[in-house]
């Protein structure tokens, strides 16, 4: 064997490794954890069966906590890349000085841990702070942004948002200017280039950005257990308290799995929308060739 196939196979076995140590086996593992069951008083017990997954799924409780996770972390998807699409913009039709300058607003935060940005936000808008004065000022007392699910939502947007904003700027920045020449010179307006031209283009980024925020969002503990008071419950919040709390590991697998499971499915029916997408726009090129 060559140096050259001896580097190539390395290549291939370090990240097929660490792919194997770091994800498959804990998640093999927390799959097998979740086929048994628990008791105060025995702890867990070894067993073979579907119980935490019947109650998981049949629980009221259960299936309350997963309707408004899901819930909240669709809306925040939807607003934290609405939000970043509109900054993409401003930022893509900026000049390079003012766009250096705004990337490394944009990116700054990522350099601050997401706890530390949720605690900030409760000196922003918890009791004494700029937020609580200005309401106040302007008669508006009863406007309440923190320990809520407004307050969880904004934490979401101010975390995710750098991700939104730089996958559709990718896109937008891959937009050839004769294309926007050519539109502007048909005719067609500042409006109608976003509509017609760049939309479209920014469209896969879009749907990528929504689903990588949902995924975080889902999976995030940290911003609903700081902003959320204790009043905003989320899947993360459960799983960790069963893990962490209450001691059942079995119960925790099951959520973690099913999860996992339920982000996968999200995952594998975009990419095959994308795929018959991508198909049905190759086979209207060939053909109008």
């Amino acid at each position: 064997m060559t140096l050259r196939w001896r580097t190539a196979l390395l290549v291939v076995i370090a990240p097929a490794a660490a792919y194997l140590f770091y994800l498959v086996l804990p998640l093999a593992d927390s799959a097998r954890m979740s086929f048994n069951d628990f008791g105060r008083s025995t702890g867990i017990v070894e067993t073979s069966n579907a119980n935490q997954y019947r109650e998981i799924l049949g629980n009221e409780f259960y299936r309350q906590i997963w309707l408004s996770t899901l819930r909240l972390t669709v809306q925040a998807a939807a607003l934290t890349v609405g939000i970043g699409a509109v900054v993409a913009y401003g930022m893509w039709r900026s000049g390079p000085r003012l766009r250096g300058i705004l990337t490394a607003v944009i990116l700054a935060p990522l350099l601050v841990s997401g706890v530390a940005r949720a605690y900030g936000w409760i000196a922003v808008a918890g009791p004494n702070g700029p937020w609580e004065a200005l309401t106040a000022r302007i008669g508006l007392d009863d406007v309440q942004i923190i320990f809520n699910e407004r307050s969880v939502m904004l934490g979401f947007i101010h975390v995710f948002m750098p991700f939104a904003v730089m996958l559709v700027l990718v896109r937008l920045d891959a937009v050839k200017p004769s294309v926007i020449r050519a539109a502007q010179d048909l005719g067609g307006t500042s409006l109608t280039v976003i509509r017609r031209v760049l939309f479209p283009a920014a469209s896969p980024a879009l749907v990528s950005g929504f689903l990588l925020v949902f995924a975080l969002a889902t999976a995030s503990y940290a911003i609903p257990a700081v902003l959320g008071g204790g009043r905003v419950v989320t899947i993360a919040e459960v799983i960790y308290t069963n893990q962490a709390v209450t001691f059942n590991w079995p119960r925790a697998s099951a959520l973690a799995i099913a999860l996992t499971v339920l982000t996968v499915i999200i995952m594998a029916a975009y990419q095959r929308i994308a795929g018959a997408r991508s198909r049905r726009q190759a086979a209207l090129v060939g053909g109008a060739v």
